[in-house]
């Protein structure tokens, strides 16, 4: 942000205004048209997990309320596969509403539900996921692809996670690792493939070769920030705050 404000050039939007800043540094909802973000160009999937958290919270005060709220959420998740709006009610308009009842549907069906078989399922959504990639090569993602995407996600991370229970392995523990860094790969992510690529586009031709080398540097470079930024902060952060036991045995 501080980057953006002496040189509005490097901002994805070109430039950014005192209520977008604040917007920006608040993850709020967008509220004027056209919207492009000043700052981190995948800073609108947070705009949409601010949501989610906030109806989790719900969720754990009251679930009768938590009904309430979630089905006009739904509803508009359904509406945006049949229908377009414009901005800023495509915000609010959008399919990946229905990404997050799936990853609900997804930890019931983990804790829930018997699976005999996971590599079963595992494989079942790695060949979902391939055939999304395909659609998603030859024409537009739209609306119900969104939805594909999410359906055959949740699929291999329940597949995946029921078929490592009680059986760790090297495997497993790699992608554990990457799960915990994933948050900070996400955040960095876009501008290290932005810089990366912007520095091989002279230099190679190939773009498969190309796509490994940008791939790398973004991996490393959110797999560092996790290192040397995410976890020493995690670390200093309580895990429950001070005399949460003490207050919850007096209650």
């Amino acid at each position: 942000m501080g980057l953006v404000a002496i040189a509005p050039s490097f901002s994805p939007a070109g430039g950014a205004s005192p209520w977008q800043f604040l917007a920006a540094l608040m993850i709020t909802p967008p509220l004027h048209r056209p919207y492009a973000e000043p700052f981190l160009v995948a800073e609108w999937t947070l705009r949409y997990e601010i949501i989610f958290y906030l109806l989790f919270l719900v969720l754990l005060k009251s679930r009768s309320l938590f009904v309430v709220l979630t089905l006009p959420v739904l509803i508009a998740g359904m509406v945006s596969l049949s229908s377009t709006t414009e901005e800023p009610t495509n915000f609010w308009v959008a399919p990946y509403f229905l990404l997050f009842f799936m990853g609900m549907a997804g930890g019931w069906a983990f804790k829930s539900l018997p699976i005999g078989r996971p590599a079963w399922l595992l494989v079942l959504g790695l060949a979902g996921l391939i055939a999304c990639a395909w659609v998603a090569y030859r024409t537009d993602i739209t609306p119900l692809l969104t939805v594909a995407i999410g359906l055959v996600s949740t699929i291999v991370v329940v597949g995946a996670a029921r078929a490592e229970t009680g059986r760790p392995s090297a495997l497993a523990r790699v992608f554990t690792f990457l799960g915990d860094a994933s948050y900070s790969i996400y955040l960095v992510h876009y501008p290290l493939l932005s810089i990366s690529t912007k520095m091989l586009m002279p230099v190679t031709n190939s773009p498969y070769l190309a796509f490994l080398i940008v791939t790398g540097l973004a991996l490393a470079g959110g797999i560092g920030c996790h290192l040397m930024v995410e976890r020493p902060l995690l670390r200093r952060i309580p895990r429950r705050p001070p005399g949460f036991g003490r207050r919850a045995k007096e209650s």
